[in-house]
């Protein structure tokens, strides 16, 4: 999920997992292990939750995010925040009349022991999860998880593999204290049976990778991808996709340059493709991008010769209604990209235009239009009185904007540097949370704004890259009592 809603009905972001990382660690365990073992992956989401269950898969790996106050599991809803599984649910849906649901579960969450002992309640005879108390780190989630299930897929009993991947925790160089970290995995029920190999009779792979679900179908050309460090848009993503969801027109709107729109829908793009087969009214994504068109009309002949290997010499008319023909009873979201690049004036009437024509349609009626630019379109309705929706996006929050200039700063040069550096200028929740233009921010807040680029992207990372050590220096001495030298 992007977000979930805090106890005051705020909503929060959830911090972003490494999803693409967990995947490829799995996926080159069990290449590593030659063994003939299907693997799939799918979004967390109840339903699917439920056909794992009737394929009679027999491990289950579920990633996600945990807390020490929540005994619940969130589970996603296809619109961009949890759908909360609190723990009786979870064993009523697991549990099954006859036989053991599930052989094993992997609960891959910080503070998932609660939940781990639901399935145990449910009874599945083995699950592996983590300390209620503890939240552990990075390196020692993917050495243990790569050693389990290496050493499981090989044959080796459940408490094999467990200690050996607790063994792999032991032997990270970059631990303080591998012990303490070791110690925070938990093979569940204690004290159990668990001198069991699951994959002992699978057979050797021919050749054959691993399994997984296709992607989405990304029509014309793939939307690109967000910036790397693409950061602090969760809720500004959960509330355009919500839009998209209900509206058939939507528009991302912003006369800041560098603001970040397009990173915006990138981000986005991806976030629907990941999801492609839990959002049920999107099949397909279309990306146009204005920025190296001369006109409207030009953009979407590029579309079709691209996609549809069109002739050249189409008029404009024809361009038109050959575009719409080809949406015709199509579930797709339609990226128009950078539309303040066209300047001629006849360019906004053409793309009124075509989107009148796209929703005068029935057959066309599947399909939604996200839009980012400078200015709303100033329509009241289109076509068949479809209204425009305006997204008006803002600046970073200051947490955010920190965050962001720490990636790049080069003087903050380890992870270290830039943990710490968050720590010294963001000392609170509620300071993180607090925007270029809030009125009563603190004194302290309002000054360090301009200097680390105002909450703007593309201003932050210039900041970034401008500043000297000494700066760097200045800008945190002269507002903490801490000293704090970048190593």
């Amino acid at each position: 999920p992007l977000v979930f809603t805090d106890a005051d009905g705020n909503l929060r972001p959830f911090e972003k997992l490494d999803f693409e990382t967990e995947k490829q660690l799995l996926s080159q365990s069990l290449k590593d292990s030659h063994r003939d073992i299907k693997l799939l992956f799918d979004n967390a989401t109840y339903d699917r939750l439920l056909i794992a269950k009737a394929r009679n898969c027999g491990c289950l790996h579920y990633s996600g995010h945990g807390h020490p106050s929540q005994t619940d599991l969130p589970f996603e809803n296809g619109k961009g925040s949890p759908h909360w599984i609190n723990v009786e649910t979870l064993r009523r849906v697991v549990e099954r009349r006859q036989g053991q649901p599930f052989k094993l579960v992997f609960v891959s969450a910080c503070y998932s022991r609660l939940a781990g002992e639901r399935f145990v309640d449910a009874g599945v005879p083995h699950v592996v999860c983590c300390r209620q108390d503890s939240e552990v780190k990075d390196a020692a989630a993917i050495a243990f998880t790569r050693q389990f299930y290496v050493c499981l897929a090989l044959g080796h009993t459940v408490q094999e593999s467990f200690e050996e991947g607790c063994n792999a925790v032991l032997c990270l160089p970059s631990l303080r204290n591998p012990t303490e970290e070791m110690q925070k995995f938990i093979l569940l029920p204690e004290g159990g049976s668990h001198d069991i190999s699951l994959f002992s009779e699978a057979g050797h792979a021919v050749n054959r990778p691993p399994l997984r679900y296709k992607s989405s179908r990304m029509s014309y050309r793939s939307s690109p991808a967000p910036p790397r460090y693409f950061t602090g848009r969760e809720v500004d993503m959960y509330y355009v996709l919500n839009a998209v969801l209900s509206n058939p027109l939507v528009s991302v709107i912003s006369k800041k340059d560098g603001i970040g729109r397009s990173s915006l829908v990138h981000g986005l793009c991806r976030y629907i493709k990941e999801r492609i087969r839990t959002i049920s009214c999107i099949d397909r994504i279309f990306y146009l991008s204005c920025k190296q068109s001369n006109s409207f009309s030009e953009v979407l002949h590029d579309l079709l010769r691209l996609r549809w290997n069109a002739e050249d010499g189409i008029n404009w008319e024809s361009i038109r209604y050959a575009v719409c023909k080809k949406f015709y009873k199509v579930k797709a979201l339609l990226v128009i990209d950078q539309t303040e690049l066209l300047e001629n004036p006849n360019d906004r009437q053409d793309l009124i235009m075509f989107l009148s024509i796209l929703f005068c349609e029935e057959v066309t009626e599947g399909v939604r239009v996200l839009r980012t630019g400078e200015k709303i379109l100033g329509v009241a309705s289109i076509g068949a009185g479809v209204p425009e929706v305006p997204y008006f996006l803002g600046p970073l929050n200051f947490k955010s904007t920190v965050i962001l200039f720490s990636r790049f700063c080069y003087h903050l040069r380890t992870a270290s540097d830039r943990r710490r550096f968050l720590e010294r200028l963001v000392t609170d929740d509620s300071q993180g949370e607090i925007f270029p233009n809030d009125e009563g921010a603190p004194n302290r807040i309002r000054l360090l704004f301009p200097t680390l680029g105002n909450g703007i992207p593309s201003e932050i990372v210039n900041a970034a890259f401008s500043i000297s050590p000494s700066e760097l220096e200045r800008l945190l001495n002269s507002h903490l009592s801490v000293h704090f030298v970048p190593s």
